[in-house]
């Protein structure tokens, strides 16, 4: 079974450079790991110092993998200082797990 992880990093400084250039070379070594099947990045549309990685992994193990990697261990202790908060959730589905669009009118 897929597992996905959500995490959310609000960056302290007013130059979110520094956590862009480690988060986007994360991004790159994480889409060669294996089991990586979703690594994306973003960037609060309305507060530029809110991210959100969304990520997707074919099993536990593979995500276990990554939480231990070197890869991720160094990109984390580089945000040291740069990030003041980090929270990470680790979702299920709900509704529409088989990944087709949904659109929901409000």
């Amino acid at each position: 079974m897929s597992v996905t992880v959500l995490l959310t990093f609000v960056v302290t400084t007013d130059d979110t450079s520094a956590f862009r250039e480690t988060i986007s070379e994360l991004a790159k070594r994480v889409q060669c790991m294996p089991g990586a099947l979703r690594y994306a990045v973003y960037q609060g549309a309305d507060d530029p110092d809110y991210f959100h990685v969304h990520q997707v992994w074919a099993n536990r193990g593979c995500y276990q993998a990554y939480i231990n990697s070197t890869e991720a261990a160094a990109a984390f202790a580089s945000l040291r200082g740069i990030v003041s908060e980090l929270l990470v959730k680790e979702l299920t589905p709900v509704a529409n797990s088989d990944s087709t669009p949904v659109l929901v009118a409000v």
